[in-house]
């Protein structure tokens, strides 16, 4: 327990907290209730008098007699929701027939395939290139993790982890997903090279977002548009900060990019302040996807 204006322990004894229980005290705060913690240790027991006083997990001091500690999750009760087409039996019967004749039936489906390349922080210019043969794509989401390998303890206190934004307050706000989400790390322009032609003509900036007091807007409107050629609805983007993405749309509308034959090229420039953790770049490549059944079997067409 401390406060963390003056830095001082709310609690003299130094010994590990172990919670108990959790409960709500409905008669506390006259009447208008708070969050009870009930810990083993009597002898640790104490008031908190002033609500500047926070309550947080040291795990690497709670934790660092028993480094092979691994916390583990049971995830239960897990439904499938599926969805059923039903056709009418004249409708089957005139397919059933097409196909015996020659004829086949074809179903377009959105997809994606990711190809995965690693940086090292030492790399101030990195060019990404993607090997993509895809007929029909869409937008491209290029996500920046870090690869950063830390024992259970840094995890599970965000020790060293990325810092994606700083409040009013000061207070350091840290990456708590590990790997998952993508990270600005100081990154300060980037801009594709496809079919020998910049996209967009003139590098993208990003240096207001990385500086984690401002926003790049430009950015946010290529994101936009790469996210609905994707098909998925870009409801907010309220975590531009703490989940870095970079996106491009190859096409606007129901329009779709022939890939086959030409390069592609990802520059990503950390020219400014020097980036801190070594990433690894998930490129997610959206495009269309055609399934053929006919009499002589089923074919896929990318």
């Amino acid at each position: 327990m401390v406060n963390p204006v003056s830095g001082s322990e709310a609690l003299s004894n130094t010994a590990n907290y172990v919670i108990e229980g959790i409960n709500v005290s409905n008669t506390a705060d006259d009447g208008q209730g708070l969050v009870e913690v009930t810990i083993t240790n009597a002898s640790n027991n104490g008031s908190v008098t002033s609500e500047a006083f926070v309550a947080y997990s040291d795990v690497t001091r709670n934790i660092e007699t028993d480094i092979s500690y691994e916390p583990s999750f049971t995830v239960s009760n897990v439904e499938m929701i599926l969805q059923k087409l039903e056709m009418p039996d004249d409708y089957k019967n005139e397919m059933n027939r097409q196909m015996r004749s020659g004829g086949e039936m074809a179903y377009d489906f959105l997809t994606y395939q990711n190809f995965k390349q690693s940086i090292l922080s030492s790399d101030t210019v990195a060019n990404i290139v993607l090997p993509l043969n895809f007929s029909r794509a869409k937008s491209i989401l290029t996500v920046p993790t870090d690869a950063t390998v830390r024992d259970t303890a840094d995890v599970l206190s965000c020790n060293g982890a990325y810092v994606y934004n700083l409040d009013p307050e000061n207070v350091e706000m840290r990456n708590t997903r590990g790997s998952i989400p993508g990270i600005w790390d100081n990154l300060q322009t980037y801009q594709f090279n496809y079919n020998n032609r910049l996209q967009p003509s003139r590098k993208v900036k990003t240096d207001k977002t990385s500086s984690k007091e401002a926003i790049s807007q430009q950015a946010i409107v290529e994101l936009e548009k790469a996210l609905v050629q994707a098909g998925i609805d870009p409801r907010s983007f309220t975590a531009f900060q703490r989940n870095a993405v970079i996106g491009r749309a190859l096409a606007l509308q129901d329009g779709v990019y022939d890939c086959r034959g030409k390069s592609f090229q990802l520059q990503l420039e950390y020219t400014g302040t020097a980036p801190e953790f070594n990433k690894l770049i998930h490129n997610y490549v959206f495009h269309l996807r055609r399934l053929r059944i006919g009499a002589a079997g089923i074919t896929v067409d990318v």
